[in-house]
């Protein structure tokens, strides 16, 4: 995924055990790190959350924890 050129991130399609449903992998790319951002059967969501953790690392619990940010809250 890219944004202005610059790739922020990926989706990768996953199956879980038997499941029917397809599971989507979110991962954003943050300072030469790449963060998990967990699965999820919405790609579009998935898109979105890699968006928004890429614009305001605060605003993910998964990328805060790997950069060890205070919870806005």
């Amino acid at each position: 995924m890219r944004f202005e050129g610059t790739a922020i991130g990926t989706v990768e399609a996953k199956k879980v055990g038997r499941s029917s449903s397809q599971f989507y992998q979110a991962f954003v790319f943050i300072e030469g790190r790449t963060i998990n951002l967990e699965l999820d059967i919405d790609f579009e969501g998935r898109v979105e959350t890699i968006l928004a953790a890429w614009r305001d690392p605060a605003s993910n619990v998964h990328t805060r924890i790997a950069f060890k940010l205070p919870d806005p809250s």
